[in-house]
């Protein structure tokens, strides 16, 4: 049934793929990628290290260690192997369930909003930094 389900969403995607489209999911997909996050990570914690926020800078730390550790065991638990193609745009190797990436991205960007929100003095600064997040 999930090689059902998996055949039919591949069938589906191949159909719509245009060049274009290819760049955009490459894109999507770097935004939860390990740089990307460390890199915001570096500066989001030494932008509150230079408030002595060490409390904001150990919730970043504890969020985006947590979002390594769970879907590694996850993956572990579900044990999925990812859908057979040969027309892959980025290469992986590892099970396929839960998405690292999107685990990662969803724990980092949803947690640099929270703390964010923190610092706002009104709603709707409150708001854009969720809105910013969640986008």
């Amino acid at each position: 049934e999930v090689e059902d389900f998996d055949k039919s969403i591949s069938t589906y995607v191949a159909s719509i793929r245009t060049p274009r489209i290819n760049q955009v999911m490459t894109d999507l997909t770097a935004l939860g990628s390990i740089s990307v996050i460390a890199t915001l990570y570096v500066t989001f914690a030494s932008v509150l290290a230079s408030f002595r926020d060490f409390k904001g800078v150990a919730f970043i730390s504890t969020v985006l260690t947590g979002s390594a550790l769970w879907p590694a065991l996850l993956k572990l638990y579900f044990n999925r192997q990812r859908p057979a193609t040969s027309d892959w745009l980025v290469n992986v190797s590892d099970l396929s369930f839960p998405s690292g990436h999107s685990f990662g991205a969803a724990a980092a960007y949803v947690g640099f909003a929270f703390y964010a929100s923190l610092y706002a003095r009104r709603l709707s600064q409150e708001i854009f930094f969720y809105v910013l997040g969640a986008t």
